[in-house]
């Protein structure tokens, strides 16, 4: 029955639709969302600064960004702002009352999709404030700098770097990025289901970085199901640059189905037991 569901899009219906209006207000409209956006938008101006790329190009800075600890910090920001939503209404036994107004597969459905947008969202905001702070003092980019070569060449998106559309690109590449945190915020909603210990959500990103940049390469040589090709933004998963953007999105709903079946199956065990 949940097949069926899933296959003919039984998921969206009336019920997940008031259930994403719900997380809606109680998120997306909220103060939290500004703060651990501009949080991000600090660590990213911070870096740069740090690193004395502050002087160099934005394209430059954009790319140099997506590497090293400051990756694991803005992971670790986007995971806190809902994905402990869930584990947080079992607690206090509000999710009775939501499932009650509809049934548990669109619940599920519903709150894994807030989930991710909330990750990509926060980032998002983040980034793209970062961007445009870098667009008073500093050029798109420089003749000959390295990172703009290789952005117009194997890059996601070359196109637009090639055509000098800047702007739109940086907001694809956000969007880009932003998928990936999502999935993070769902791994850590997830995992939370089935640990007691709420700090897990703190250490978790770091551990699904490492695993994506350790270990992913050598699991799945074939860029398909490769997170770090498929949302890194600095390579192609096919040589159309549409393609490998759709492919991108496709495989981010695959996730949120997925998730959305763990989800539902584990909610049927938990919401009338006292697990939390």
């Amino acid at each position: 029955m949940l097949m069926r569901s899933l296959c003919f899009g039984g998921m969206m219906n009336s019920y997940t639709l008031k259930y994403l209006k719900a997380d809606f207000y109680r998120y997306f409209l909220g103060y939290k969302i500004f703060i651990y956006s501009f949080s991000i938008t600090a660590i990213l101006i911070f870096n740069i600064i740090k690193e004395n790329t502050a002087e160099r190009n934005i394209l430059f800075n954009m790319w140099w960004s997506m590497y090293g600890m400051q990756v694991l910090l803005i992971m670790i920001i986007c995971s806190i702002t809902f994905s402990s939503s869930l584990k947080d209404d079992i607690r206090t036994v509000f999710i009775r009352q939501e499932i009650l107004r509809g049934d548990r597969l669109s619940f599920s459905f519903a709150r894994n999709i807030s989930i991710f947008l909330s990750g990509l969202l926060t980032f998002f905001i983040g980034f793209i404030t970062f961007i445009l702070i870098q667009m008073i003092f500093l050029p798109w980019y420089d003749e000959g700098d390295s990172i703009y070569l290789s952005a117009g060449r194997t890059g996601a998106l070359h196109n637009l770097v090639l055509s000098y559309n800047f702007l739109i690109y940086s907001i694809l590449f956000a969007i880009l990025i932003g998928m990936l945190m999502g999935i993070v915020c769902l791994i850590s909603g997830i995992v939370l289901l089935y640990v007691e210990n709420s700090l897990i959500v703190y250490t978790l990103p770091a551990l699904v970085y490492y695993f994506v940049t350790e270990y992913l390469n050598d699991i799945f040589s074939n860029k398909m199901f490769n997170l770090n090709s498929i949302y890194s933004g600095t390579i192609r998963v096919y040589d159309s640059d549409i393609k490998s953007y759709i492919y991108a999105v496709l495989f981010s709903i695959a996730i949120i189905v997925i998730s959305t079946i763990i989800t539902n199956h584990r909610l049927k065990k938990l919401v009338y037991l006292k697990a939390f």
